[in-house]
């Protein structure tokens, strides 16, 4: 937790104000993740495609999104 702190440019205090525990911070991170998911799969309008480039769709917007946690997901 002190690296991660470090690394956002706060103190380690102000972090486990908001996330008193390592669990608590992954459910948050996941949170985020999981709504910005959400809005990239919005945006696309998978509803207005066939079936073949909706899919083929979902697994660019999932890859590009899930890009930005790498590290969270390893």
């Amino acid at each position: 937790m002190a690296e991660i702190a470090d690394e956002a440019g706060v103190g380690r205090a102000t972090l486990y104000r908001h996330f008193p525990t390592r669990e608590s911070l992954l459910r948050g991170v996941a949170k985020v993740g999981i709504a910005e998911l959400a809005d990239a799969f919005d945006a696309a309008h998978l509803e207005e495609l066939p079936a073949d480039r909706a899919i083929a769709r979902i697994i660019a917007v999932y890859l590009r999104e899930g890009a930005k946690y790498a590290a969270v997901i390893r």
